[in-house]
């Protein structure tokens, strides 16, 4: 991974935090690491993942509470805070790489009506001219 990855990345991270008033936020924060990324889609979905890894390191400290109170009630909250932190991690990093490829295949087909846009302009050009003559 490069350099730019890892920036990408962390700017996806930032995003999802930033939305992470909105429900599927991950989406957002891989969809926009994806974007700036300007790979394919499994590069897309690579750098959402990692964009989502990034966010489940701030799951972390829930663990550590989970250690400190487990002498406490025999280990039953760090096995909550475990499977806490673990599915958090799997919905973070999971839902970024999807993200991450929708950002992808969404700069593609972006990127592809660009190319196309002049020549359907020039039709629609056309077409217009025509019906003035009429």
């Amino acid at each position: 991974m490069d350099g730019d990855t890892l920036i990408n990345a962390l700017i996806g991270a930032v995003v999802t935090i930033v939305t992470s008033f909105v429900p599927f936020s991950p989406i957002l924060g891989g969809g926009v690491a994806a974007w700036l990324e300007k790979g394919d889609r499994t590069e897309g979905a690579k750098v959402g993942a990692v964009s989502g890894a990034l966010i489940s390191l701030l799951l972390l400290p829930l663990l550590f509470f989970g250690i400190v109170l487990a002498p406490l009630d025999f280990g039953f909250t760090f096995v909550i805070m475990l499977f806490v932190v673990m599915f958090g991690a799997a919905y973070l990093i999971g839902f970024g790489a999807l993200g991450g490829y929708l950002g992808a295949y969404i700069r593609e087909e972006h990127e592809g009506s660009d190319t196309g846009s002049t020549g359907t302009q020039a039709t629609l050009d056309s077409q217009f001219d025509g019906d003035e003559r009429s």
